[in-house]
């Protein structure tokens, strides 16, 4: 599927595919420290990573300081509309081609407004 670059401010163009990582958790775990290391670890030239957590933490913190864009809104399994809102626009306003979801919450949030933005959607299941 053929995508059209961003435009950045200043017309520049960015050709990297956009992931957005949205976790059910902001704690140091597995999980997290599983998202941390991939989105270390893609390589930059090809990838731009932000990411949604449902709240401040130490780790949201860690990720800021590592130059990761950080995002902040209320996950649960029955998602608020406020937060499907906030995906659409961040998939709009900033380019994201991918939604990467992790935990059951992260998944329902990540489904909604992936559908409803038509964009892919990959869930991690943990077992």
């Amino acid at each position: 599927m053929a995508r059209t670059p961003r435009v950045l401010p200043g017309g520049q163009t960015d050709e990297r595919t956009h992931v957005l990582e949205v976790l059910g958790n902001a704690i140091v775990g597995g999980m997290e420290n599983y998202v941390r290391n991939l989105a270390a670890n893609l390589p930059s030239n090809e990838f731009k990573v932000s990411l949604l957590c449902p709240y401040e933490s130490p780790y949201t913190a860690l990720l800021r300081s590592e130059g990761k864009d950080v995002y902040i809104a209320p996950l649960r399994d029955d998602p608020p509309w406020k937060t499907i809102e906030l995906i659409c626009t961040l998939v709009r306003e900033t380019g994201i081609d991918l939604l990467h979801a992790h935990l059951m919450n992260a998944h329902t949030v990540a489904a909604m407004a992936g559908r409803r933005a038509r964009r892919r959607q990959l869930p991690r299941c943990m077992g």
